[in-house]
């Protein structure tokens, strides 16, 4: 769809069509132009490149992102997903945060999600293991297993361990090893454009 840019005065944009943008300015002249503007600590403006993502600026750093569902992390950094349908979650406890399908937070507050919308995620009660996948169980030992199908699969057994750290991918992503997402360890990432003026 193309739009036509109306700006007037670095104040407000008007996109012809159904979608609205808007150019915002800070307190400190800076500003930038897009959707869903915030703005953050130290006063940068940061906007969304589509109407449909939203922006969250962190609450105490001067940080923010534009994506789907994003986040806040433990030592306030931004996380966000790179699809509409993606959930993100954040630890409790824990600089750890992960975007995918049906999250779970682990015994040692790491988030586990999975990465197609089909699979549930179980975590175990006592130990920090996790796993995604149809049917999931938590074995007598704590671990948890899950097929890899949704009738007669074999049980996927690359469920996540002690080495459940949190690793960094672009856009918040859960990426990882097997069906289950890797938490990120607070690096937000997002893809929204702020300008900075």
């Amino acid at each position: 769809m193309r739009y036509l840019w109306i700006c007037v005065g670095l104040l407000s944009c008007l996109v012809s069509g159904q979608a609205f943008a808007e150019c915002k300015s800070s307190l400190t002249g800076k500003s930038a132009c897009g959707y869903n503007c915030v703005e953050t600590y130290s006063h940068d403006i940061v906007c969304a490149d589509r109407p449909d993502k939203m922006c969250k600026a962190s609450l105490l750093r001067n940080y923010a992102a534009c994506g789907y569902n994003c986040v806040e992390t433990y030592s306030h950094e931004i996380v966000c997903a790179d699809r509409p349908d993606k959930m993100c979650k954040a630890s409790l406890l824990k600089n750890y945060a992960a975007c995918g399908y049906n999250c779970v937070e682990t015994a040692n507050n790491e988030i586990v999600c999975a990465d197609r919308p089909d699979y549930q995620c179980k975590a175990s009660l006592l130990k920090n293991n996790a796993a995604c996948g149809y049917n999931c169980i938590e074995t007598a030992n704590n671990e948890i297993v899950c097929e890899t199908a949704p009738e007669r699969g074999h049980h996927d057994n690359n469920h996540w361990g002690h080495d459940n750290h949190g690793s960094h991918h672009d856009g918040g992503r859960g990426n990882g090893r097997g069906h289950a997402g890797r938490g990120h360890d607070g690096r937000g990432h997002g893809h929204g454009h702020g300008g900075h003026r």
